[in-house]
């Protein structure tokens, strides 16, 4: 594994997130204005997602190292969320598979809504599917040159997400990575005896 931690001291975690910070400030202007709050907050966290990117690689370490270690901060603060999410959701959907598909939905109608994000969503009896077809925060990060950031940091935070609400994610492409849609297939992970 590669945190920061173990590359950094105390102090210069301090200086490096100060930095990040700032380099965000500087940047904010740039983040293209969306329609709403959710939108706004995803591109504002991916504006973030990019100083630290930017940051580290200042510091030297190599870019794929710099990809590693932001996605696992990306990870541990979706995770960290994800978890509280699940035991407000686990009472008024004791079903799992309704508790995935009302976790879905309300990240897709609070954080990742239209206008933003253009989806489809099918229900089936044992799974959904879910069609993303426009990402602001995928384009952004193709038009900064850094669509393997997006990948890997965001795209690559969902099938943790999906586990921890008790299911199993499949996709054969994201948007960051060149496809036409980002084709997220939802069911239940195999009870585990």
């Amino acid at each position: 594994e590669c945190w920061l931690d173990t590359h950094f001291s105390a102090e210069e975690l301090d200086v490096l997130l100060q930095r990040v910070w700032t380099d965000y400030l500087k940047e904010a202007g740039t983040i293209p204005k969306q329609a709403n709050l959710g939108n706004t907050l995803m591109m504002q966290f991916a504006g973030l997602t990019l100083s630290a990117y930017c940051i580290l690689l200042k510091e030297g370490i190599p870019k794929a190292k710099a990809i590693l270690m932001v996605s696992q901060i990306t990870k541990h603060i979706t995770y960290t969320w994800t978890k509280r999410g699940k035991v407000l959701l686990k009472p008024f959907f004791p079903n799992k598979l309704n508790r995935l598909h009302a976790g879905a939905q309300f990240i897709m109608h609070t954080l990742f809504s239209r206008p933003g994000y253009q989806f489809t969503v099918e229900r089936f009896p044992d799974s959904f599917r879910l069609n993303v077809y426009q990402c602001p925060v995928a384009a952004m990060m193709k038009a900064r040159g850094v669509p393997e950031l997006c990948t890997h940091a965001w795209c690559g935070v969902d099938p943790g997400v999906v586990e921890i609400l008790d299911g199993k994610l499949t996709r054969t492409g994201t948007l960051s990575m060149g496809t036409e849609r980002c084709d997220f297939v939802f069911c239940l992970a195999e009870e585990q005896d």
